[in-house]
């Protein structure tokens, strides 16, 4: 996954740089928003019972204040497999991080934040009678982006980001830090 994001980060640069210059941005102000779907390498210290490569789920919602700034509330999420506690199960390491979101070229942007981090059950792996699968962890957290439209129809775009997450969660038996790297391809408007 790592090689991945060598390879990717480049050439979006180059050729959102190169492909924007005779497009139009998008509209002045107003709402934003946007939902991706992708793959995520999640590494989590301690290691012990977890594994890293799974689903990455991201979602945004923001105002975007002139062509080339917004302010957004980023939703991520990597979930990764946890062999703990009873039987194995599905977790999110996940974050809600108010970000600042800046376009470099109308068909690329990179946005950072920071915000709270969690360690939280996969909605549709909790099965009822065991109150630990329940259980969330919460810390601190950080996220960057990088993104660029590969194609534009009306208000709608189809993109493609890279994203790093790193963070830390406050467990009952410690602090778990994590580190994930996300390749998505989403949606926004």
């Amino acid at each position: 996954m790592r090689t991945a994001h060598g390879f990717v980060i480049p050439v979006l640069l180059a050729v959102f740089a190169e492909r924007s210059q005779a497009q139009a941005s998008a509209k002045d102000r107003g709402v934003t928003f946007g939902l991706a779907i992708g793959a995520a390498s999640v590494s989590l210290e301690p290691p012990t019972r977890t594994t890293g490569t799974d689903i990455a789920i991201g979602w945004r919602v923001g105002y975007r204040m002139s062509p080339r700034a917004a302010v957004v509330l980023n939703g991520i999420s990597s979930v990764y497999a946890w062999s703990g506690g009873g039987r194995p199960r599905k977790r999110g390491f996940e974050g809600l991080m108010p970000s600042v979101q800046y376009w470099l070229a109308p068909r690329l942007w990179v946005s950072a934040g920071a915000g709270l981090n969690l360690d939280a059950p996969a909605f549709y792996d909790i099965r009822s009678g065991n109150a630990g699968e329940r259980d969330f962890h919460a810390g601190l957290g950080a996220v960057g982006i990088i993104g660029g439209e590969l194609m534009r129809r009306g208000g709608t775009a189809i993109e493609l980001q890279t994203r790093l997450h790193s963070g830390y969660m406050n467990l009952p038996d410690g602090r778990r830090r994590g580190t994930t790297a996300s390749l998505l391809i989403g949606l926004s408007r």
